[in-house]
């Protein structure tokens, strides 16, 4: 380095002006103000092109983060010393004295600066912005004449008179916020329209999601119908009972009892046994019908040999296209007829598999185990009744499916859905009536007993899907 510049040891060139980082360009050969080292070692220029890189990406990922930012916070001017700091590269190269550019060394300088700088970070940045609170009036609105401003207010009133809007509302620290925001938007700004506000804006103002309240050690405690008729007391006197829209239990006859005795004492709160719990016992009830138990013993022999071999599992995928035999379900009772669903699906598909030439010349098909697996799936007894079984509990499943969904509120679809349910029943086994009617015993028993409610009639009926036409609505 010399006295008024610094000094290229490869070239023994003398850069004048430009400082450090026009001497990190004339090493790294990058495009700017200085010409590329023609003697720089490839190693040491690919160093450099790398750290100058890095230094670049590493300005712009900060500058869009402050363009994220809201336009209304004062928070730029935090990151602004970040954003001009020298480099962690820049110590490699210290300068013997300060550089006195020329004038025309100075303007171009200037210039890159300006260039460099993104609009929210020059002049403005170093003012507080005129829509946060306690802010500078800008000289146009202290300028304004009273009347302009009267007939502002004016518009803002008449809206709130003539859409009967309390005054009250003006309190609000969010009404400030509003104004705020439009004055800034500037005088072309259209406001939100009404299916806008009904819509995403209002999704996105509401946090949904569940909350933990407490939780009670009852281990050691008998839950009787008091017992828990005091726990649910003390629950909504803490919540306080104008917050509680809906009480919902599960089905047992003590948690029953006790919601009773929480109606007759706060008059406001609606109990209903939960829904999904209804049909979970309603598939239950199915299951243990003889015929039914017999058919899913049979289907668990099936499944658990299958999933129990890996040669068998990688078989069954291979002939039934990579789909699967067990699926998820929302209950227990539910995935095992799910199951059988599934089995009835790849009849062809599993009878096709034992009678391939893969499988019989396979040592694993010599096996007794495998022998038993191959008998059970030529039963036809067996896939004629899994058939009637799965004809029957398919409706329940999918109300299931529909009931424990998060997608949309079932309230207004239970009523309807398990009137088809019974319907679809019917339609099924209209020849055989006498087949079906366990089955319709056990769902008119449970629908009667517990989910017969008013709240679904309610649902039902003010669900403007059932009242009209879809060419009415």
């Amino acid at each position: 380095m010399e006295e008024k510049g610094m000094l290229c040891l490869y070239c023994s060139k003398v850069l004048s002006g430009g400082g450090i980082n026009r001497f990190k360009q004339y090493l790294a050969g990058l495009k700017g103000n200085a010409k590329a080292c023609r003697k720089v070692p490839d190693t040491i220029r690919y160093a450099k092109q790398e750290h100058q890189v890095a230094g670049i990406m590493e300005k712009k990922k900060k500058r869009d983060m402050l363009d994220e930012q809201n336009p209304y916070s004062p928070h730029y001017r935090a990151h602004e010393e970040d954003m001009f700091a020298p480099s962690e590269h820049d110590d490699e190269i210290e300068e013997i004295a300060p550089l006195h550019s020329k004038v025309k060394g100075k303007a171009t300088q200037t210039t890159q600066l300006k260039a460099a700088l993104p609009n929210k970070m020059k002049i403005n940045s170093y003012f507080q912005p005129r829509t946060i609170p306690g802010a500078q009036r800008t000289l146009k609105s202290v300028l304004q004449s009273k009347e302009v401003t009267e007939k502002c207010d004016l518009a803002i009133s008449k809206w709130m008179l003539a859409t009967s809007i309390p005054f009250n509302t003006v309190n609000s620290p969010y009404y400030q916020q509003a104004i705020d925001a439009i004055a800034s938007m500037g005088a072309s700004y259209k406001g939100p329209s009404f299916h806008d506000l009904r819509g995403y804006l209002l999704t996105k103002n509401v946090e949904e999601g569940t909350v933990f309240l407490k939780s009670v050690d009852a281990s050691d405690a008998s839950k009787t119908e008091e017992m828990l008729y005091k726990l649910f007391r003390e629950v909504v006197l803490f919540v306080d009972q104008e917050n509680i829209v809906h009480f919902v239990t599960d089905n047992a006859a003590n948690y029953m009892a006790a919601s009773h005795l929480l109606e007759q004492e706060f008059k406001t709160i609606f109990w209903s046994p939960c829904a999904a719990h209804c049909i979970n016992l309603i598939l239950s009830d199915i299951g243990k019908l003889d015929e039914v138990n017999d058919i899913m013993t049979h289907a668990v022999k099936i499944t658990k040999y299958i999933y129990n071999h890996c040669f068998a599992l990688n078989m069954m995928r291979k002939f039934t296209g990579g789909q699967e035999i067990l699926c998820p379900a929302p209950t227990l009772f539910a995935t095992n007829f799910v199951a059988l669903q599934g089995i009835l699906a790849q009849q062809n598909a599993l009878r096709a598999m034992v009678t391939s030439s893969e499988w019989t010349s396979s040592i694993h098909a010599k096996e007794n185990k495998a022998k038993e697996f191959v008998k059970l799936l030529f039963v036809e007894t067996f896939w004629s009744e899994c058939a009637t079984i799965v004809h029957i509990s398919e409706p329940l499943v999918r109300v299931l499916c529909i009931i424990d969904s998060d997608e949309r509120p079932a309230m207004g679809y239970l009523l309807e859905a398990m009137y088809k349910v019974k319907e679809e029943m019917l339609k099924r086994f209209n020849r055989r009536k006498k087949k079906i009617e366990p089955y319709i015993n056990i769902l008119d028993a449970r629908w009667d007993r517990q989910l017969h409610k008013n709240l679904y009639a309610a649902g039902y009926w003010l669900k403007p899907k059932y009242q009209y036409d879809l060419t009415e609505i």
